[in-house]
């Protein structure tokens, strides 16, 4: 089912499990644009973050994937291509709170949210350098940022995973939307290092 029960996930066998003990199939959708330089999820120029969820949920999705830099996390940073007149909660937010905002929402739609560290420095795509880290971001870095975001969202029941560093994607042709249906495959070889802080509150914490 589709339908997720209130609570943290957990699996059984080769099952995702809701809090209810019903099995789970997770239908994703990717909400680009905060690994870019925008530092913010793509058209909230052109709508609410809620409404843009509002519609993701409609079309059947239950899990958003949201892609996020090392570079989004740097200290005060603030997004733009944001209309406040739609979003007028978000006036004054950190890209960090405009997350901490999206994965609120989510929690009150019975969404799930996967926290993709996809890049190192803003762009598009993987790293350049076909790394998980760059000599601006270094690899401590990364994990410095991971587990910052495993504290802060320990206790969110709409944070269910982290992904891996570099992926590559196919997109769907003619997605029309800033929001697309994704084939993701992971390409990156994490260290053991940085693997240990991929787990973060997903699935129980991986029990």
């Amino acid at each position: 089912m589709t339908t997720i029960a209130p609570g943290f996930l957990t699996t059984r066998g080769g099952q995702i499990i809701d809090n209810s003990g019903a099995a789970v199939k997770l239908t994703g959708v990717n909400w680009f644009g905060a690994e870019g330089d925008a530092f913010a999820p793509q058209g909230l120029w052109t709508d609410s973050y809620q409404n843009h969820m509002d519609k993701m949920k409609s079309l059947g999705f239950n899990v958003i994937r949201l892609p996020w830099s090392d570079a989004m996390l740097d200290a005060g940073r603030m997004p733009t291509g944001i209309d406040y007149g739609k979003n007028p909660d978000l006036v004054g937010k950190t890209s960090l709170e405009v997350f901490d905002k999206i994965i609120d929402y989510a929690g009150k739609i019975g969404m799930k949210i996967i926290l993709d560290h996809h890049r190192s420095g803003d762009g598009a795509s993987a790293n350049e350098n076909g790394l998980w880290y760059t000599s601006q971001y270094p690899e401590s870095k990364m994990i410095e940022n991971r587990k910052m975001l495993a504290t802060r969202y320990a206790s969110k029941e709409a944070v269910m995973a982290p992904t891996c560093t570099t992926n590559r994607t196919t997109r769907p042709r003619g997605a029309a939307t800033c929001w697309a249906r994704r084939t993701t495959t992971s390409s990156s070889r994490p260290t053991r290092r940085s693997w240990s802080t991929r787990c973060m509150t997903t699935v129980r914490r991986c029990t």
